[in-house]
């Protein structure tokens, strides 16, 4: 299902995606991964079409405002102001849990983002991609899109709920990592680039509690790290 929606995102063009034409590329996706009707479980013999239910879901996504101040919308954001699976990678040098717990203490909010982890010294290439880059008011943010089922009520979806999933899955270390990335492709690209004026934040959407009637108060996570930190996991990574 996780990939299933990835496919949706990366395919549709956002502020085309209404009518026939987003009901027609769902279709598609759902045929081409067999799923277009699938056996409900419980329900003997049971089947159901899940074209209007993923209609639904991302025409939800698309036209939420993921921002209070700025009323940013994907539904607003055309094909030449996104990049979608950006790749990216980087050498690591020498990179330990001790050295990446020092480079987050100094962060309150991150302190215990490295708590346990255990790994042996890395040194090579970090390689991953970015679900979405996109740009708004000259500002760039990065997406993530995530399927958890963190309950069946829109206030499972709000800020306390979200942080213990962010948590429980160290998705705070993966956009960390994701505002590296971008913080470096978006210095080697754009003259005059500065994090401060042209970075919008990290954007994870929690699909299923994304709703246009509650903005940014529901499935979406929205962060900003400190420019310090980020200038410090940048020494990281290059000298370990």
């Amino acid at each position: 299902a996780r990939q299933l929606l990835h496919q949706f995102f990366e395919q549709i063009d956002f502020p085309q995606a209404t009518g026939e034409p987003l009901e027609g590329t769902v279709r598609a996706l759902l045929l081409r991964y067999g799923q277009l009707r699938v056996t409900r479980r419980g329900v003997p013999g049971g089947e159901t079409d899940w074209t209007a239910a993923v209609v639904d879901l991302v025409t939800r996504v698309l036209d939420t405002r993921l921002e209070a101040d700025s009323g940013l919308r994907l539904r607003d954001i055309p094909l030449a102001d996104r990049l979608t699976e950006l790749e990216f990678h980087f050498p690591v040098a020498g990179l330990t849990p001790a050295t990446l717990q020092a480079a987050l203490v100094g962060t309150p909010a991150y302190r215990a983002s490295a708590a346990g982890l255990g790994f042996e010294a890395m040194r090579g290439l970090m390689r991953g991609f970015i679900d979405l880059v996109l740009r708004f008011r000259g500002r760039y943010y990065l997406v993530d899109y995530k399927s958890n089922l963190l309950g069946r009520h829109p206030a499972a979806y709000g800020r306390e709920g979200m942080a213990a999933a962010i948590q429980e899955h160290r998705y705070d270390l993966q956009y960390l990592i994701y505002t590296l990335a971008l913080h470096r492709f978006l210095r080697a690209r754009l003259p005059g680039y500065d994090y401060g004026r042209d970075f919008g934040g990290c954007l994870y959407l929690f699909l299923r509690g994304v709703h246009p009637e509650r903005g940014p108060a529901t499935g979406v996570w929205h962060d900003r790290p400190d420019p310090a930190l980020v200038k410090r996991l940048d020494r990281l990574f290059i000298h370990g």
